[in-house]
C-alpha cells in the first residue's frame, strides 16, 4: 500500500477510535477492533513497537471485557 494511503488510514482509525471511546466509552466490546485495525496500520508503516504495545492493550481489554473462555481471547 501506497505511503499516502497508510497515512489516511491512520487518519480515519484515529478518528474512529475517538468517536467510538466518546460513544461507547473506553471498555466496550466494540472498541478492542478499532484499536485492532489502527496496530495494522501502524504494522504496515513500518511501526512495529507502537502496533505491538496497541495490540497489547486490545487483548487486555478483550480479556477484561469479553473474558478468557471468548473466542477473540
Amino acid at each position: 500500500m501506497a505511503l499516502q494511503h497508510w497515512a489516511e488510514a491512520e487518519e480515519l482509525l484515529v478518528q474512529a477510535v475517538r468517536l467510538r471511546t466518546a460513544a461507547l466509552g473506553s471498555e466496550h466490546s466494540h472498541w478492542p477492533g478499532s484499536k485492532q485495525n489502527l496496530a495494522l496500520v501502524y504494522w504496515g508503516q513500518g511501526r512495529c513497537l507502537e502496533a505491538m504495545k496497541l495490540m497489547e492493550k486490545v487483548v487486555e481489554l478483550c480479556m477484561k471485557v469479553l473474558g478468557n473462555d471468548h473466542r477473540v481471547t
